[in-house]
């Protein structure tokens, strides 16, 4: 399975089981060196920034944003 056909997996759980996945993803991390994480997060964004170049991923304005935060019941306010 691709990384991509793992994501879309994961992000078809429903929200308890994306929140159970990313504690065991980042607990996975907390082994990791400064510098590894930093190196990590790095490589993260250059991915996304290309993938946004291709035209596979899309951007949001701020309002947006909130706005389907707000939508979705994942602000705690």
């Amino acid at each position: 399975m691709s990384q991509l056909e793992l994501e879309r997996e994961a992000l078809s759980l429903n929200a308890q089981g994306r929140a159970e996945l990313a504690h065991k993803l980042l607990s996975s991390l907390e082994d990791l060196s400064e510098s590894e994480l930093e190196r990590l997060w790095a490589l993260e964004a250059t991915q996304r920034l290309e993938a946004f170049d291709r035209g596979e991923m899309k951007s949001y304005s701020r309002e947006e944003m909130f706005h389907r935060i707000q939508k979705s019941g994942l602000n705690h306010q």
